[in-house]
C-alpha cells in the first residue's frame, strides 16, 4: 500500500494517515482494472489471522501498473502496487508506505506460452522448477 510522499505533507496532513484497512473507505484512492477481465483488483489485507479483501471505491481506476503509480505518485490518493514496481519510487522518495503491518506478501507468478504439438523440455523444465519453489 502505498501514498505520495512528495505530495504526502499535503495529502496525509488533509486526509490522515489510514491506521486501519478499514480506515481507506475514508481516503481518496487509485485502483487497477484487469485489462482481461475489466474486473477491478481487490486489496488483500492481514487482519489478525485472517487473510480480508477490500474493493475501495476509487474515483480513479486504470488498467496499466505503471499508470497506477504514476497517478499515486502525483497525488491522487493512496493505492496498491507490488513492491518490485514501487521499490524505485520509495528510494526517490516519491513514494511512502502506509498500512505496512496489514500487508499480505504473495510471490505469484503466471506462466503462459503458445500451444504447440511439440513441447519445449527448456520451457517444461522451467516450469516445473516454478511449480516446485511455489
Amino acid at each position: 500500500m502505498w501514498a505520495p510522499l512528495r505530495n504526502a505533507g499535503r495529502y496525509l496532513a488533509r486526509c490522515g494517515t489510514p491506521q486501519h484497512p478499514d480506515d481507506l473507505a475514508e481516503h481518496e484512492t487509485v485502483n487497477l482494472r484487469y485489462q482481461s477481465t475489466g474486473q477491478t483488483l481487490r486489496w488483500p489485507f492481514r487482519v489478525g489471522d485472517k487473510e480480508i479483501e477490500r474493493l475501495p471505491s476509487s474515483p480513479v481506476v486504470l488498467d496499466a501498473s505503471e499508470a497506477v503509480l504514476a497517478a499515486i505518485a502525483a497525488g491522487a490518493g493512496i493505492g496498491l502496487a507490488a513492491s518490485f514496481m514501487a521499490a524505485p519510487r520509495v528510494r526517490r522518495q516519491e513514494l511512502v508506505p502506509v498500512l505496512s503491518e496489514f500487508a499480505v506478501h504473495r510471490h505469484n507468478i503466471t506462466a503462459i506460452w503458445p500451444e504447440s504439438r511439440r513441447s519445449n523440455p527448456a520451457v517444461r523444465a522451467f516450469l516445473d522448477m516454478l511449480i516446485e519453489l511455489g
